[in-house]
């Protein structure tokens, strides 16, 4: 077990440097690849802990750079992930990753079957320091909180690229985040 461990470290490493050199200058991301390396780079795969992946995403280029997308993509998957775990039910759990071009913008959506957030914290979710400690009824434990700034800078890269982020939550129905992106200049051949 060691010894896996230490070989899938040395994989996401490997793979965050690589991603990291290839795309150091790029103005423009392929969504489809950008959200495997997300889901490689993670330290484990969420279909271990029994999320069902499911991804439907063409091959579409967004005016944002690779590196800045990687952040969104898995603060967003990790999030989506602790919340699903936080249910009693450890299995079911699915996260969905669309994305569908409309003229000039890219509609991405990430959506999971967690517990919802509570509207307390709904109203900021993407202020600085928010966490789900924050609102009423807090779901999360304290080993899965984090410091509240994974959305706020998710949404400052999105904001810099031309796009925004929005949310939507029903409690104990999940949340979706709706992401929209400026095209890069050219569609990739599938």
């Amino acid at each position: 077990k060691a010894l896996q461990g230490s070989l899938r470290a040395a994989s996401i490493s490997a793979s965050l440097l690589g991603f990291a050199r290839e795309s150091d200058h790029a103005h423009a991301a392929n969504l489809r690849v950008v959200i495997e390396e997300a889901i490689a780079c993670q330290a484990r795969d969420p279909r271990k802990d029994g999320v069902e992946l499911i991804i439907e995403v063409p091959d579409l280029l967004v005016a944002m750079p690779p590196l800045n997308l990687q952040q969104v993509l898995v603060n967003l998957m990790l999030n989506a992930r602790k919340a699903m775990m936080t249910r009693t039910s450890r299995t079911g759990h699915v996260l969905r990753i669309s994305a569908a071009q409309e003229q000039d913008i890219i509609h991405l959506q990430i959506q999971d079957t967690g517990p919802g957030i509570p509207p307390a914290v709904m109203e900021r979710l993407f202020e600085p320091f928010v966490t789900q400690a924050t609102g009423d009824g807090a779901t999360v434990g304290a080993e899965h909180r984090g410091t509240g700034l994974g959305l706020s800078i998710c949404r400052d890269l999105i904001q810099r690229a031309g796009g925004s982020i929005e949310a939507q939550s029903v409690p104990g129905q999940g949340a979706a985040f709706h992401i929209r992106l400026p095209r890069a200049n050219s569609l990739l051949s599938a």
